[in-house]
C-alpha cells in the first residue's frame, strides 16, 4: 500500500513496499527476469548519462588531463561487465534518450552577519552547514534560521533578491538542560577516542515545516578527535510564529530529542555503522541533510555509502518528540538512493512538487567527486534525476568550499540557493536554470 507523507500543499509523497527507492547494482550474470533487466539498464544508462557529460564538460574547458581521467573511469567501469552486460547494454538503443543534466548559471549573493563562536567571542561563520526557509512574504522577503556546525545555537536570518543577512541567536541546547532531552541518551557509542562531553550540537541541517524549524545534529563521532560528543546525537526543533519568530531565543520555544539515534542504531543495513569514526576504515554514519514535508522528517546520511547506495530516512516527528524519557516508538522507513560508490547526502530539501532536492558529494573528503544537485519522487525504484554538477569554488591554493546547504527558491528547483562550508558567510551560490 502506498503512503501519504504530509499536508503540504502539493506535496504529497508516496512509495509502495519496504525496499526503498533506487535500483540495485546486482551481478548482472545472475539470472535476471524481464523487470530487473529493464531496472538495471536504466541504472547503467542513468550512470553513463553522467560520464559522458563529464567528458563534454571537461573537453569543452580544454582540460585534457581531466578527460583522460574521466575516460580511464569510464574504462574502469566497463571492464567488470561480462558478455552477458555488453549484450543487455545493446537494448539501450530501443529505450527513451537519456536527457543530459539541465543548465544552469551560478552567481554570487550578498550575505552578511552570519555568526559563529571563536576564540575571541562571535566571529563571521565559516562553517555553515544548514538553511531553510519559510515561504517568501508579499514584498518576497523569507524569514529563514541558519545553522552552523560548531555552536549549540541557530540564528534567524533574512533573505530577499539581494542579500542573506543575519539576525538573532536562538539557544538550542545546553549541558545544564540535558534532563529535559526526550527519550534516552545513546550509550556503548564505538569513537575510538572515548567519550567527548556534552559540547556543541553539530548541527549539520535545517528544515521548516509549519510551525517548525528542525535542526540536526551530525549523529555521528567528532570527525578530527574521533570522541562521542552526545550532543552531537540532538535532535531540535523551534516553534515560529508565521512571521518565523520564536516566543522566545532562549530554550523557551525549542523542544530536544535523542530518539532519532535509537531508529538509526536498529536498522539492520546502516545500523552496523552508527557510532563508528568517520574514516574509510570504519565508514561510519553521520547525518549532514534533513528535510520536512508536514510531519514527515527526512534524514539524508553523508555516511555510509553502500554499493554505491545513498540513504534517506523517514520518520514521523511526533513519535520523535513524545515527552518523556520512554524508548522511541517511532518506525524509520529506509530509502535508498543509487548515487555512486563514495557519494553521500549533504542536504535534503523538499520541493512543492512533493519530490525531495539531493545535494550529493563526498562521503568522506574525496577532490575527484563532484557536488551535484539531484531531484527525485517519493516513490517505490523512483530514480534520481541528475539537475546540474556544481563547479568547485577554491578556497585556498589546493583546497575547495565544501558544498553544504540547499534552499530552493520555488517549488521546481529552477532556482536554488547554496551554502559552503569553508567561505565567509556561508559564500551563498544562486542558481538559476538558463
Amino acid at each position: 500500500m502506498a503512503r501519504e507523507f504530509g499536508s503540504r500543499p502539493k506535496a504529497t509523497a508516496h512509495w509502495e513496499g519496504r525496499r526503498g527507492l533506487g535500483v540495485a547494482m546486482r551481478d548482472v550474470e545472475a539470472r535476471l527476469d524481464a523487470a530487473t533487466i529493464a531496472n538495471k539498464l536504466t541504472g547503467w544508462r542513468n550512470e553513463f548519462s553522467i560520464l559522458i557529460g563529464d567528458l563534454r564538460r571537461c573537453s569543452q574547458a580544454g582540460a585534457l588531463a581531466g578527460a583522460a581521467q574521466q575516460e580511464e573511469t569510464a574504462r574502469m567501469t566497463l571492464r567488470p561487465m561480462s558478455a552477458t552486460a555488453f549484450a543487455l547494454l545493446g537494448l539501450l538503443a530501443a529505450m527513451p534518450a537519456v536527457s543530459e543534466s539541465l543548465t544552469y548559471t551560478g552567481s554570487e549573493l550578498a550575505a552578511k552577519g552570519l555568526r559563529s563562536d571563536g576564540k575571541d567571542g562571535l566571529e563571521p561563520a565559516h562553517d555553515v552547514s544548514g538553511i531553510a526557509c519559510l515561504p517568501p512574504d508579499a514584498q518576497g522577503r523569507r524569514s529563514c534560521l541558519v545553522v552552523n556546525d560548531q555552536d549549540t545555537y541557530a540564528q534567524l536570518a533574512r533573505l530577499d533578491e539581494e542579500r542573506l543577512q543575519g539576525g538573532d541567536l536562538v539557544f538550542l541546547i545546553d549541558k545544564e538542560r540535558r534532563r529535559t532531552i526526550h527519550g534516552r541518551k545513546p550509550k556503548r557509542l564505538g569513537c575510538s577516542q572515548g567519550k567527548g562531553g556534552f559540547k556543541d550540537l553539530d548541527g549539520e541541517g535545517v528544515a521548516y515545516a509549519a510551525p517548525y524549524f528542525y535542526v540536526v545534529g551530525s549523529h555521528g563521532c567528532a570527525r578530527k578527535d574521533r570522541t562521542a560528543v552526545k550532543s552531537a546525537f540532538v535532535l531540535a526543533r523551534l516553534r515560529v510564529d508565521p512571521d518565523g519568530v520564536p516566543s522566545s531565543n532562549d530554550f523557551g520555544s525549542v523542544e530536544t530529542t535523542w530518539r532519532l539515534s535509537e531508529i538509526l542504531r536498529r536498522d539492520p543495513v546502516v545500523g552496523p555503522h552508527y557510532g563508528r569514526d568517520l574514516d574509510k576504515e570504519h565508514d561510519g554514519l553521520n547525518i549532514e541533510g534533513v528535510a520536512a514535508i508536514g510531519d514527515h522528517l527526512f534524514f539524508g546520511l553523508r555516511a555510509p555509502s553502500i554499493s554505491g547506495k545513498a540513504f534517506v530516512f523517514a520518520v514521523r516527528a511526533d513519535g520523535l518528540f513524545a515527552s518523556g524519557d520512554a524508548p522511541s516508538g517511532a518506525r524509520g522507513e529506509r530509502i535508498e538512493i543509487e548515487l555512486g560508490e563514495g557519494v553521500g547526502i549533504r542536504d535534503l530539501a523538499a520541493l512543492d512538487d512533493g519530490r525531495l532536492l539531493i545535494l550529493s558529494g563526498p562521503t568522506l573528503q574525496q577532490p575527484d567527486i563532484p557536488f551535484r544537485v539531484y531531484a527525485i519522487e517519493l516513490k517505490s525504484q523512483a530514480r534520481p534525476e541528475l539537475l546540474t554538477t556544481l563547479e568547485d569554488v577554491s578556497v585556498g591554493r589546493d583546497d575547495r568550499a565544501k558544498a553544504e546547504g540547499i534552499l530552493p527558491l520555488d517549488g521546481e528547483a529552477r532556482r536554488f540557493l547554496i551554502l559552503f562550508d569553508g567561505l565567509r558567510n556561508g559564500g551563498p551560490r544562486l542558481y538559476e536554470r538558463r
